[in-house]
């Protein structure tokens, strides 16, 4: 599973290769600095945003007993990623 968070407040969640879920964070603003919270337990999946759960989704195929987790950042120079209490 993976979730992407755009610019302008879009997300979208997929599972594999295929999108699940998808919407809008209103007035998201990019140039602020954001809590992201992601918990997977079992087949239970959440994602929040500043404390706003976006994403509470209950996987089909049951839970994982072990895995990986990335965290990505965009490619763009001018704007460096800072990452904190991860």
């Amino acid at each position: 599973y993976s979730v992407t968070l755009y610019e302008n407040g879009n997300w979208n969640f997929f599972g594999g290769k295929k999108k699940v879920l998808d919407g809008n964070i209103a007035h998201f603003d990019s140039s602020k600095w954001h809590n992201v919270k992601i918990s997977a337990l079992n087949n239970d999946i959440t994602v929040s945003v500043d404390g706003e759960k976006i994403i509470d989704y209950k996987a089909a195929e049951g839970g994982y007993s072990a895995g990986r987790a990335a965290l990505y950042s965009s490619y763009r120079l001018r704007q460096p990623t800072a990452f904190s209490r991860m």
